[in-house]
């Protein structure tokens, strides 16, 4: 695949010229835990990726704390001419007409090669729901919606952000990143969400953006999550588990990714999900873009991996090093090569007669997989935190529909 005719085709395709597909967001109220969802976001925030029987994107849902009462959030998130205030990629917004609830405003996004614009709707009910939905213009199928949910006896929220993007008009950049790879249409989701959360958080609690710094040096081990008695009751998460996977995303203090981790059902045992991770080799089977992947021992229980990627002008090339643990758990560390700055990690928990939540953590510095990405996170480097989570769920997918037979 070369990259200039795509960005040759993405930059013809106008909104004029796009076939818009209307998206829908479907609010997941009944199947959420509040409390639970709550503790977790202290660590980071929590993210909810639904995907149809095709795997294409259906939505995304972010889940954050905010150390303010919902009202103030509602405010804020109702007066969206003050959007460029907080919102770095906000151009100009505008407000055209208000009548019967529904507020009409026009935008302007600043992302990469071309600036977004467009006309959307935006009604309420205060102080716990807003709707928006795309009118004119780029990304005009798009729907979001926020659920305002008081926490802490009334003094804190946590909101839950639903986002659905029509990729069909969202320009050059959008276009670009879902042709390149089908899995970074969630990407796109779940990056425009989070920039659109961390910018609203900042304000609202009255600190400064901050400009953050890529990180150098090896990747350290992963902050783990506790599940079961000591840690997170799965059974209060299982709701949400019915329609996707569950994502935590971990920055560091200055807003730079720290670490992914994702988590699912998968309608196998224990021991088969792990024996599929545990066997690398057959990796380029069942997962998306590995070309190639040839594996030595090394030592007891290591694996040394020859491995080649598919992506757009010039493959990928690398080794990495894996380590089978005593309980089953596999941990991966990039060693030479491409990427030189990657860690991945398998963890699996029983859940239930036949059934297994794998833990997937990751992270890897996506300003070395490609021209595209590392464009992308220069312009906005939150957009980090949505590409490296959208790969993740792709290995995810991959694992689950392996040990389910459907690969």
């Amino acid at each position: 695949m070369r990259l200039l005719p795509l960005l040759l085709a993405a930059a013809l395709l106008t909104p004029a010229a796009a076939s818009a597909k209307t998206r829908r967001v479907v609010s997941r109220a009944k199947d959420l835990d509040v409390p639970t969802l709550a503790t977790l976001a202290k660590r980071g925030e929590v993210a909810l990726i639904e995907n149809g029987p095709d795997g294409k994107a259906r939505q995304v849902v972010v889940f954050s704390r905010f150390e303010v009462p919902r009202e103030q959030v509602f405010d804020v998130l109702s007066d969206v001419e003050a959007y460029p205030k907080f919102l770095r990629t906000v151009v100009a917004t505008k407000v055209v007409s208000e009548a019967r609830g529904i507020k009409t405003f026009e935008w302007e996004l600043d992302v990469p090669f071309f600036n977004l614009e467009g006309t959307r709707h935006q009604r309420g009910r205060r102080p716990e729901l807003i709707e928006v939905r795309g009118h004119k213009g780029h990304m005009r199928g798009s729907r979001e919606r926020w659920e305002l949910y008081s926490i802490d006896d009334g003094k804190h929220t946590l909101a839950a952000f639903y986002r659905a993007l029509d990729v069909e008009t969202g320009g050059l950049l959008i276009e670009t990143m879902v042709k390149l790879e089908p899995a970074m249409e969630q990407g796109a989701n779940l990056s425009t969400a989070f920039v659109h959360i961390r910018g609203l958080r900042a304000h609202l609690e009255k600190k400064p953006q901050q400009t953050l710094v890529p990180k150098t040096g090896a990747v350290p081990p992963f902050k783990r999550i506790g599940l079961g008695p000591d840690g997170i009751d799965l059974s209060r998460l299982k709701g949400l588990l019915a329609h996707g996977q569950l994502a935590l995303i971990e920055s560091y203090p200055d807003g730079t990714l720290m670490q992914t981790a994702i988590l699912g059902v998968v309608e196998a045992p224990k021991e088969k999900i792990a024996a599929i991770v545990q066997d690398p080799a057959k990796y380029p089977e069942f997962i998306p873009n590995f070309a190639e992947q040839n594996v030595t021992p090394k030592g007891k229980n290591q694996l040394h991996m020859e491995w080649e990627l598919e992506v757009p002008m010039k493959n990928l090339e690398g080794t990495s090093l894996m380590t089978i643990e005593d309980d089953g758990s596999v941990d991966v560390v990039a060693t030479s090569g491409d990427i030189t700055r990657g860690r991945w990690r398998w963890e699996f928990t029983p859940f239930g007669e036949g059934k297994t939540i794998p833990v997937h953590y990751a992270y890897s510095d996506v300003r070395e997989s490609s021209w595209v990405t590392k464009k992308i996170v220069e312009k906005e480097p939150l957009f980090e935190h949505g590409i490296v989570m959208a790969s993740g769920t792709v290995a995810l997918a991959a694992m689950k529909a392996r040990a389910e037979g459907r690969r």
